[in-house]
């Protein structure tokens, strides 16, 4: 089983995971990714295609991010937007869950991180939040406060 945070994204700009673990650092927290990980470069904007793995203290197991373009109605960030309308859709109609909807069919990119199980403290979540956070204040980017457990993302 996995949990998942995402933060669904409405800039057509995607940015580089050089300048996005910059930010991070410069609020005071290291996160450090293996460059061998990075299928496009830390300088290119397809820097997530494949999960990497980022570790945020020696003692404590990393987290996973992933960049999922929406390319179409096939693509996973495609699959992404629509788990989660299908969760707005049952909630009572309001000027918020309208604003969430059109703002998730705005999407066109979704930063996943998947945490681990377990030996996922305070440090973890706070590296997390600031990373995500960066999504958030640059890429137009929208955190629900949904976690969608999931036991194979590609099922």
């Amino acid at each position: 089983m996995a949990y998942y945070f995402r933060a669904f994204c409405t800039s057509d700009k995607v940015p580089t995971l050089a300048a996005t673990l910059a930010w991070v650092k410069d609020r005071g927290v290291t996160v450090r990714v293996d460059p061998e990980d990075v299928s496009g470069g830390a300088d290119s904007p397809d820097w997530g295609e494949a999960p990497l793995s980022l570790s945020y203290t020696e003692d404590q197991p990393p987290f996973y991010v992933e960049l999922n373009k929406h390319e179409g109605p096939d693509s996973l960030a495609a699959q992404e937007i629509g788990e989660f309308l299908v969760l707005l859709k049952d909630l009572k109609k309001s000027r918020k869950r309208d604003e969430v909807i059109a703002h998730l069919q705005s999407t066109q990119f979704v930063v996943a991180c998947q945490i681990p199980t377990t030996d996922f403290g305070d440090a973890g979540f706070h590296a997390l939040d600031v990373f995500l956070a960066f999504f958030v204040v640059h890429s137009g980017g929208v955190i629900p406060p949904i976690v969608i457990v999931t036991r194979n993302r590609n099922s």
